[in-house]
Parts: structure tokens; sequence; C-alpha cells
């Protein structure tokens, strides 16, 4: 067992009690499962979730035929409400932990890929936020140090197990010339345009007038030349409207005959035109209708996106932590993880001039069990549970048809507050609970919903035009029971198929 390892031990249980210690050691030793996947009934099964510790924004890419996520990592901080063993205001390190795929679906944490100690910068504990690009099958990494300095590591590994930090780091220093930023700039977002690469990065305009992305171009991914800001709010224009004073971990990439700029906040994008390295916004959306920016209340936060052979353009999104559900922090710091992602899901540009969502299709590799339901109708008023039908990880898929309802559905049972997913026809909206999504529906149209349900995390699909993640609050491990309802008048549930999900690790 190296030093390293025993230092991460010890710095694990510190939150843990006698008793857990020794399992705790033995699960950090195994490659592909912890402890938590065996005996916590609400870590998730199909979701990329921590080894331990604390998970944050993702950092994607497909590289040499394999698919990796690597990510915002700590050890300390369990939960996010405090920072198990730490002072108060002192910060976690972060760190970039690394898991990786073969086929999209089934899953191995790797060793942590990037330390504070050997890829950042001296007495600084934090690695931030960044991405991996191929540069001609040398993996390099492009990542921000104190918040305004971008660094520079790279793998010749196949797996991209190692990096090593460009000795000239950093490869930018500080804010481009002439630009008035809020102060942090961060979270780089690199493309290769023929020959050249391109770099933007967050930021926000001084005195708080919204977002701003410098844009960056380098022949080598060590020498940068600033060119202009590739996007800047403009308060007189729908693109600034909601949008908050500063843009974390943008993204920027070309899908069919647009290019979209993806903005954290809000999980908003941006489909426009792309002429003169500039940016021109033409429509807008939301990546997921969650409750919250905020990490703690639900949704997702930080999408980011990777490219893979098949030409898909797939997105990983931090889904928010546990703020809505019943659980205090020494139950956190016992539960010894925090975080998640979404599913992976697959991006394309619908006739609207907007996106379309799917997940992946190599994730129904992990459906068994399946139970069909068909032709149901609804009379006004009415409701019908599924029988033999519960679970804490379960996929189901259901087509209704509005009839002549008001509203029509999907509930959650055995839940301790009321969780719902319903269409409303007279506001032509889809409803969770108080969440509002505008979404066209007319009388004629069918209503396709795909939930995802994981421990305590639901993701909703809505005729692949609206993704909502949320929480959800079980009664027990024993699961959630699906009633289908109407109101206001009847309507005719085509078709429901349900499945039990399986483990990734």
């Amino acid at each position: 067992m190296t030093t390293v390892t025993l230092c991460l031990i010890i710095i694990l249980i510190s939150g843990c009690t006698q008793s857990q210690k020794k399992e705790v050691t033995k699960s950090i030793t195994n490659d592909t499962i912890t402890r938590w996947t065996v005996t916590d009934p609400y870590y998730p099964k199909y979701h990329i979730a921590p080894p331990y510790g604390w998970m944050n924004d993702p950092h994607p890419v497909y590289f040499k035929g394999t698919y990796h996520l690597f990510y915002q990592f700590s050890f300390v901080r369990n939960n996010p409400y405090g920072r198990a063993g730490l002072a108060p205001g002192q910060r976690p390190n972060r760190n970039w932990g690394h898991a990786l795929s073969t086929d999209l679906v089934h899953w191995k944490h790797m060793p942590i890929a990037m330390r504070p100690s050997t890829h950042g910068r001296p007495n600084d504990p934090h690695i931030f936020s960044g991405v991996v690009v191929d540069n001609n099958g040398v993996g390099t990494a492009i990542y921000t140090i104190n918040n305004i300095d971008i660094y520079n590591a790279t793998s010749t590994d196949n797996d991209l197990t190692t990096f090593t930090k460009y000795s000239n780091n950093p490869v930018v220093k500080g804010p481009p010339p002439g630009l008035a930023i809020s102060g942090a700039m961060r979270d780089p977002w690199v493309w290769k345009e023929g020959n050249t690469w391109y770099m933007i990065i967050g930021s926000g305009l001084e005195g708080g007038k919204g977002p701003v992305l410098p844009l960056y171009k380098s022949s080598d991914l060590i020498t940068w030349e600033y060119q202009h800001p590739i996007y800047r709010a403009d308060s007189s224009k729908f693109d600034f409207l909601g949008d908050a004073a500063f843009c974390e971990c943008p993204a920027f990439f070309p899908l069919d005959n647009k290019y979209v700029l993806v903005l954290s906040d809000k999980s908003t994008y941006l489909v426009g035109r792309y002429e003169n390295q500039r940016f021109i916004a033409e429509k807008r959306g939301r990546l997921d209708y969650g409750q919250a920016p905020s990490v703690k209340d639900g949704g997702i936060y930080v999408p980011l996106f990777l490219l893979d052979d098949k030409g898909r353009r797939i997105m990983f999104g931090w889904v928010g932590g546990w703020g809505k559900v019943d659980i205090d922090r020494e139950a956190l710091i016992e539960a010894g993880w925090s975080g998640m992602q979404t599913l992976p899901r697959v991006l394309t540009l619908n006739s609207d001039g907007l996106l379309n969502f799917e997940p992946a299709e190599e994730i129904n590799l992990l459906r068994s069990d399946l139970k069909e339901f068909s032709d149901i109708p609804l009379v006004a008023d009415s409701s019908k549970i599924l029988e033999g039908i519960q679970g804490i990880q379960m996929e189901i898929h259901a087509v209704i048809n509005p009839g002549t309802s008001k509203t029509f559905g999907i509930e959650f049972l055995d839940v301790l507050e009321n969780a719902r997913v319903y269409y409303d026809v007279e506001t032509k909206t889809l409803r969770y609970n108080q969440i509002s999504v505008p979404m066209e529906l007319n009388r004629q149209d069918n209503l396709d919903l795909r939930l995802y349900i994981d421990g305590k995390t639901v993701e909703i699909y809505a005729n692949k035009k609206v993704v909502l993640t949320e929480q959800l609050k079980p009664l027990s491990t024993k699961g959630y029971r699906i009633k289908l309802f109407a109101l206001g008048g009847k309507a005719n549930v085509l078709k429901v198929d349900t499945w039990k999900m399986g483990t990734i690790w």
C-alpha cells in the first residue's frame, strides 16, 4: 500500500467511527467498487458518483476509444454544508478524480489524475476546472489555478492515468489586456479549427454587467494569443436576460448547421451563428429545469460535453446535492460521499432550432425484469397504481394521450413529500411539483415520459425537449411505487414499460 493511499485513508476516516475504519480502509483499495455501493441503498447505482468524498464539475473526453470522466474531487468534503475535519472557513483540497469506460455504461474508478502538490503551484491546495483534449495522441489538460491563471499538463498514457505539468506554467497569466473583468477568470474550454487551437475562459464584466468569454488562439496549446471576446453580455438584447453576472465552465461547439454556447448558470444554452470568431446568439434554452442553479437545491450545474467516434455530442452535468433530502450533516459524513453526474445525454438540434435530449442508448444495457402495461383508460379524476412495480433503481417509459383531461401524469408514492410529474393542458406546461416548464402539446399529441430513478434522484425526459433532474425523499429503502392519474377529464395511457436498473460499476 503506497504512502499516498495511506494518507487518503487517514483523511477519509477522520469523519468515521472506529467500527467503520476497517471497512473504509478496505473499500479505498478496491479499483471498481466501494463500501457505499454495497451498504448504502441510496448510493447511485447507474449514475457516476465518487468512490468517496465530494464530486462536482465534470471534465469529460473521448480519447483513443475510451470515455473518460475527470471531475473535481475533494477527499475531505463529505457534504454540501460542512467540511469534515477542517477548520471553519478552510477549504478542502481540489483534485481531479478520474473514471473511465469503454462502452459509456460500465465504469471504473481510476487513480487520482491530478493533485495540487504535483500539478498546481506551491502552497496552493486547489486545481480547478478545465478540459482535456487529444493533441495528436497526447492527452492535454488545460485547467485553472488561483481562479485566474491557466495551466497545461500532458499525458502520454493511453488511459490518461498520469499527467506531467508543463514546466513553464502558467500558459495564460491573468486577464487579457483591455478587457475589464470582475476579477476571476477560470474554467477553460478548448477546441481545434484546422491547425489552430482556440480557447474560451469563463469570466464576468466588471461591475456585474454580465458574462464575458475572452477568446485565445494557439498553434501548440502552450503559447496563447488573446483575440477578443467571443461573446459578451448585452443588456439591450434577449441573450442577457436572466444571465448571472459571471459565467463558469462555458462550452462551445458546432451542432448540425449551428453553434451552441453553454453558460453554466441555470444550465443555459444559446444557439446561433459563429462568424469571424464571434458567436451571435439567436435562440435560448435550458439543458435542465431542476429547481435552482444552487447545487444544494436540486437540478444540475456545470454541464460539459464530449464528442465521440460516432459523432455524438454527449453531455454530463453535476447533479445537485441533498439539500431537499431530510438528512443531517452527521449522516452525510457517515455516508462518506456526496455528488454525482447525470446520465450521458446525447444532444441533437430539432426543427425548432433548439436542442433535443436523449439518454445514450448504451444505458439500455442495464435494464432487466421488463414489465409491460398498455391501454389503460383513466376516467376523470381517477388514478391507477401500477401493480408489482416498486424499487429504488428503476426506469419507466410512459406514453400518455391527454384526452379531455386538464392535467395528467405520474405520481411517486412512498415519499415524504408530494412528488409528481404531469402535464397541464390549459397552461401548456410540464410540471414537477412547483416547477413549471413551457412545453407545447396539443390534444392529439402524446406525452412521452422517460423517468430514471436512482436512489434519491430522478431524471425526467419529456418528448426529448425537456429534461428535469430533481431529488426524491423516500420513506424507506423498499423504494417508490408508481401511480398514473388524470384530473378534469379522461386520459388514455397508451403504454408503460418499466425495468429494474443494474449497476454501472
